[in-house]
């Protein structure tokens, strides 16, 4: 990773950080099972409660006549509101009863604004109608402990973030420990706000992971580039988070489904496919989150590259240090020819085993997570096919990785030199 995950600061070692890669990998497997058999359950609920499908459509067009003012955003909740109050719905909780039978209200939680079952609902459901007593307040005291465990930690990092590297760094450098906790407070209230006002706004869960992922999420991407080229400092680093940030947002507010091919009038398709490249009109085919990931994206790398040759490079020894002690492969020639020769061939022959180990990792970590979800529905064909597939990912990351784990530490790789002044050629 690029050091955010505070568990490997606590390693002991190169090899503990490997370790600590494979047991997360091992132990996120375990999840898909669980949600796998969910679904299976979910299967069973919905075809007990609509064995004729055709009643999914007549039902939410039936809803979307009646609350035409309701939208794809809103629709959970009014679906609860009517469930929970159908003494405020009169004819329509009638015709909803006619329609859906007398556990109408069941149902009517299990809909979708596009006219088919909505998928957020099955796993609340399935737990609701489905599971024992016992179990039920097990597994929701444990999705509450797992949700509670992962948005404190993340609320509260982005507060002490905005404390410490924009508050207390930039605005105001002097500030009291009184003034930092008050600031403190309100950022992060800031930040539940502005989570709950995003979540509010969103369609379903996925508008806004799909926006997260591609759109915020390819903002991100100045930091890879960092760990493969050796000119990328710290203010190519700002800029491409801030303009892919920025751009993020941006597109969010102004132009959330991106360019929508479909949508366009057909003279106005015809236009553009006389005047754009081939590759640019197969582009604007794409999915609108697969077209902000390639523009934000592109646009925040293009701020990274631009800045860090505006400005000087990062200090050659710091640059050293970094490179004999994370050993990255990509663009460091400069940097590498600084390495005594016989650690600068150690360090290429474990780039190129971790190269070789890559295909064997993904056989191997998407096989696991195929393994047991094969097996809880109950394909055994495809269960023994894909066996042999796992076993020969684990084989080859064996071979090319983990066997090599204890020969990765070594004193001579942690010495850090004298610093020398920056140089000034680009």
């Amino acid at each position: 990773g690029a050091g955010g995950e505070n568990r490997y600061f606590g390693a002991r070692s190169d090899r503990d950080c490997g370790l600590q890669s494979l047991l997360q990998g091992i132990t996120v497997a375990f999840r898909w099972p669980l949600m796998m058999a969910f679904a299976v359950l979910g299967v069973y609920l919905v075809a007990d409660l609509f064995p004729d499908r055709e009643l999914v459509e007549k039902a939410v067009t039936l809803l979307r006549t009646a609350l035409p003012d309701v939208s794809a955003a809103q629709w959970a909740e009014r679906m609860n509101d009517l469930a929970n109050h159908p003494e405020r719905y009169g004819e329509l909780v009638t015709r909803l009863q006619a329609l859906l039978g007398d556990g109408w209200a069941d149902r009517v939680l299990m809909l979708g604004y596009n006219g088919t079952v909505n998928p957020e609902q099955v796993l609340p459901a399935v737990m609701l109608n489905r599971l024992p007593v016992g179990l039920k307040g097990f597994l929701l005291v444990a999705m509450f402990a797992a949700l509670m465990s992962t948005f404190t930690g993340t609320v509260n990092g982005a507060g002490a973030l905005f404390v410490k590297d924009i508050y207390q760094n930039l605005i105001r450098p002097a500030a009291a420990r009184r003034e930092l906790l008050i600031v403190s407070y309100l950022a992060t209230i800031g930040v539940v706000v502005g989570g709950f006002l995003m979540g509010v706004a969103a369609e379903n869960i996925n508008d806004i992971w799909s926006w997260l992922i591609m759109g915020l999420g390819s903002g991100g991407l100045a930091g890879i580039l960092r760990l493969y080229w050796w000119r990328c400092n710290g203010w190519g680093m700002v800029a491409g988070t801030i303009v892919g940030g920025l751009g993020a947002v941006l597109q969010r507010a102004f132009l959330p489904n991106m360019l929508q091919w479909d949508k366009l009038a057909p003279p106005t398709q015809e236009w553009l496919s006389a005047q754009l490249p081939g590759w640019l009109v197969h582009a604007l085919h794409m999915p609108g989150e697969w077209q902000a990931f390639l523009v934000i994206g592109s646009t925040s790398l293009a701020g990274l590259v631009l800045v860090s040759w505006l400005t000087p490079p990062t200090d050659r020894a710091v640059l050293t240090h970094f490179y004999r002690t994370t050993r990255p492969f990509g663009w460091w020639g400069p940097i590498r020819a600084r390495v005594e020769p016989a650690l600068r061939e150690r360090i290429n022959r474990e780039n190129r085993r971790d190269i070789a180990a890559i295909p064997f990792a993904l056989l191997a970590q998407i096989t696991l997570f195929l393994l047991p979800m094969q097996f809880v529905i109950k394909e055994y064909g495809s269960f023994l096919r894909t066996l042999p597939l796992f076993l020969l990912g684990a084989a080859g990351l064996y071979w090319f990785w983990y066997r090599h784990l204890g020969a990765i530490d070594a004193p001579e790789l942690d010495a850090r030199p004298a610093r020398e002044p920056a140089a000034t050629v680009h």
